[in-house]
């Protein structure tokens, strides 16, 4: 299998396994352009240079808001707790 058809087969697991429907509609997008025959466009530097990519599962910010959510259970419980054993 050559390195083309290698890559179109892991974009097409990917599409499997991806919950970000930006990915999904640029994969998409991509795959459709090389079922119509546009093979080279894995390799075409204008393609490549609007590729973007939206990051998968928890954002950063998101892991920031669970991270202080978390802290401040904590603190909470903690309070609870010295008040408790008062």
């Amino acid at each position: 299998m050559g390195h083309k058809d290698r890559a179109i087969e892991l974009w097409k697991k990917f599409i499997e396994k991806s919950r970000n429907k930006q990915n999904l509609m640029m994969v998409s997008g991509l795959l459709e352009k090389i079922d119509l025959g546009e093979k080279e466009i894995l390799s075409n530097p204008e393609w490549l240079e609007g590729f973007t990519w939206n990051e998968e599962g928890l954002g950063a910010s998101k892991k920031m808001a669970i991270f202080l959510s978390l802290c401040a259970v904590e603190a909470f419980l903690l309070v609870s707790l010295f008040l408790i054993m008062r």
